[in-house]
């Protein structure tokens, strides 16, 4: 893993609860997961707490997610 991670919990910074509904942050927390079984997400247990970064094997695969939700991006 490379130097450029972050917090697991961070991931829930861009969402505001309110917005997501009931057991929102809950979702946010399972997708996290999900995208560490995945392989799109590299988790690095530490003393202080889990810390997540993207994958750099799965660049293209990641892109394109993105390119899905934000086509004006391409």
């Amino acid at each position: 893993m490379g130097g450029s991670h972050t917090a697991f919990d961070n991931l829930k910074k861009g969402f505001k609860a309110k917005e997501l509904g009931k057991g929102g942050l809950k979702r946010v927390d399972d997708m996290g997961k999900k995208l560490i079984r995945e392989g799109l997400l590299l988790a690095k247990p530490t003393h202080y707490g889990l810390q997540v970064s993207l994958n750099p094997r799965q660049s293209q695969a990641i892109r394109a997610i993105i390119i899905r939700f934000f086509p004006e991006l391409e």
